[in-house]
């Protein structure tokens, strides 16, 4: 955990479950359905959606989220201060309120990203590069919290499951997404 959190916007949304939504920047189909469906999920079963708000995966859960009348928890690569104040959600980052991006706060946020949540959903992930992958990778190995990937076939998703994410074919509730070692 972080030794001091910096937010902009509804703090009470710190207090509900979360769920994190990551993802590719550039999604195909099924991961921008999957990435939809588990923000609409989120707002239905009274999940804050934590993501990144990249572009992607995170702001296609996000907005599909806020969309139906859920909440999201927000860890922008941009300073804080730039951040618009918005209904039902909350702006985070370490380090300050017009802390830059970098390198270091980009990894940095994916712990964060990952960590808040419950469980994590991957929409889409590319093996072996960039965020997605490095935070995702990074969760697995310390064990944070459970991972879902989606199982669309793709390598990304093969090695996510091969590293002990849990495979998901079909998104229909969050709460019955059970981690491997819990499935019979």
């Amino acid at each position: 955990c972080p030794a001091a959190l910096f937010c902009r916007g509804d703090l009470r949304l710190l207090q509900r479950p979360c769920i994190s939504v990551v993802g590719s920047r550039h999604l195909a189909q099924p991961g921008a359905q999957f990435a939809a469906q588990a923000g609409c999920l989120a707002a239905k079963e009274g999940f804050t959606l934590c993501s990144g708000d990249a572009m992607g995966a995170d702001r296609t859960a996000q907005e599909a989220c806020l969309q139906n009348g859920g909440s999201a928890l927000v860890f922008p690569a941009t300073e804080l201060v730039y951040c618009p104040v918005r209904e039902h959600v909350l702006y985070a980052a370490e380090g300050g309120f017009e802390l830059g991006f970098s390198a270091q706060r980009a990894l940095s946020r994916n712990r964060l990203i990952h960590a808040m949540g419950e469980k994590t959903l991957v929409a889409q992930c590319r093996a072996g590069t960039g965020g997605t992958w490095d935070g995702t990778t990074e969760n697995l190995r310390h064990g944070w919290n459970p991972v879902f990937v989606n199982s669309d076939g793709s390598e990304g998703a093969q090695a996510l499951i091969a590293r002990g994410a849990a495979p998901v074919r079909t998104l229909s509730s969050l709460d019955d997404l059970q981690p491997v070692q819990l499935q019979f």
